[in-house]
């Protein structure tokens, strides 16, 4: 996981030298690698320079210790990809990110999709510039189906596949959905099966004919069966039934449908699964 540092100067000192006293977990050549990568900021700007510091600068340094390296979990990996479990609390991609994080692993390696900072569960990421266009023309052309469980407010009886229309407002980063199609919106196709029951929540099964932000979020709440913890859309008096504070979402599983044109195509054999016993049994 990458760790965050802020240091205030006491001292004049030059900044290698500064790191160097702070991070007793990095070698030197660690430093220099962090530094290169701009991963430092001096009075909130970012720079790759041993500057000469004066005191009451600010120094923020983003940095990795060696055994945090493996702390993603790896499940699935060939020469051409490799499948993380992604927390929930982190981004995908961006700083600070899933990404940037394997990226000081390999450089080449780049998340071929997103989950939201909140969502939990598997991201495909190419090893290399070939395998990115690969996956991305399957992924356009359907061919990547991701699945979902998901906590859920209410008690969701039946297998359900629903149609609808979901506007997404940039602005504000939240998604309308609605029954008839208007200006600025996009068909959304949701499926979903109840897999497990408590008094007040039900765990879903979710499957996306086509993925669009927060569909899955936005169109369970149309539904009236909010994700669990959903501040973004979930009733207040919702909220109060649970102490979960992020959306209880979990992307469990991936199934390839490649054609045997695409060299990929021997991923639709592959069991690419996550362990959903911990989030299955968590209510």
């Amino acid at each position: 996981m990458t760790n965050y540092l802020k240091i205030t100067t006491k001292a004049k000192t030059k900044l290698i030298k500064l790191l160097e006293s702070e991070l007793e977990s990095l070698s030197y050549g660690d430093i220099m690698k962090v530094l290169r990568q701009k991963d430092i900021k001096v009075n909130g700007k970012r720079t790759n320079t041993n500057l000469n510091l004066n005191i009451g600068d600010i120094v923020e340094v983003y940095y990795q210790n060696k055994e945090d390296k493996a702390n993603f979990e790896v499940v699935y990996e060939d020469d051409n990809v490799i499948v993380y479990n992604k927390p929930s609390g982190i981004l995908t991609v961006g700083e600070n990110s899933l990404e940037s994080t394997v990226q000081r692993i390999n450089k080449n390696y780049q998340a071929e999709h997103r989950l939201d900072r909140n969502t939990a569960g598997l991201v495909i990421f190419s090893k290399n510039k070939e395998v990115s266009e690969l996956i991305h023309s399957a992924m356009k052309s359907g061919m990547v189906e991701k699945e979902y469980l998901a906590w859920v407010y209410g008690n969701f009886t039946k297998h359900l596949v629903d149609k609808a229309y979901l506007f997404k407002d940039a602005k504000n980063s939240i998604s309308y959905v609605s029954k008839n199609k208007t200006k600025g919106t996009q068909e959304i196709v949701t499926d979903i099966t109840p897999i497990k029951h408590t008094v007040d929540l039900t765990l879903v099964q979710v499957k996306l004919h086509n993925g669009k932000t927060h569909q899955i979020r936005a169109h369970m709440a149309y539904l009236g069966y909010a994700l669990v913890g959903d501040e973004k859309y979930a009733k207040r008096e919702d909220l109060k039934k649970t102490n979960s504070k992020k959306q209880e979402l979990f992307a469990y599983k991936i199934n390839f449908k490649i054609n045997k044109e695409n060299k990929l195509s021997y991923l639709n054999n592959c069991k690419i699964v996550a362990n959903i016993k911990e989030f299955s049994n968590k209510y």
